[in-house]
């Protein structure tokens, strides 16, 4: 029972490793939106190991195994908490800063205190349709109604 349960749990944090180190590059939209195939090339550059434009199961688990062990600082074979925070800091620190220079609306490397509350304000004025600065239930999923309305129904 006890090999068992630590096998289950070796599975399950090679899972979510898998998941945190592929998937997020996979499915991360193209940054510049030049092409809708930014994320592939963003995917190849970071795991083609032999840059020929492909990627095999072998390179996947080479670039996997060296990520692994860039973050594992005890060398336990392991990631707790804090060497995954690290990890994760490191592979979303680029959507921090999208988020931080959307905020940034003058462009001056400042968040005004203006500025972090505009998403906020903006939410209230959408959505507060009787103005009465309390967003209920219905509000929200009216809201949320509305949206798909707009943006048709969902493909089959």
């Amino acid at each position: 029972m006890v090999k068992n349960l630590k096998l289950n749990q070796i599975l399950w944090l090679g899972s979510i490793l898998t998941m945190t180190l592929v998937i997020p590059v996979a499915a991360e939209p193209n940054r510049d939106h030049s092409s809708r195939g930014g994320h592939h090339m963003r995917l190849i550059e970071e795991i083609d190991v032999d840059n020929n434009g492909t990627i095999t199961r072998v390179e996947i688990d080479t670039v996997q195994q060296q990520r692994f062990s860039e973050f594992d600082g005890d060398k336990s074979g392991t990631l707790g908490l804090n060497e995954f925070e690290e990890f994760w800091l490191q592979r979303m620190r680029h959507r921090m800063v999208d988020k931080f220079q959307r905020l940034d609306e003058d462009g001056d490397g400042q968040v005004t205190r203006a500025e972090f509350d505009a998403p906020f304000n903006n939410m209230m004025a959408r959505r507060d349709q009787n103005n009465d600065g309390v967003l209920s239930q219905d509000e929200l999923r009216s809201h949320k109604r509305d949206r798909r309305r707009q943006d048709g129904p969902p493909p089959q």
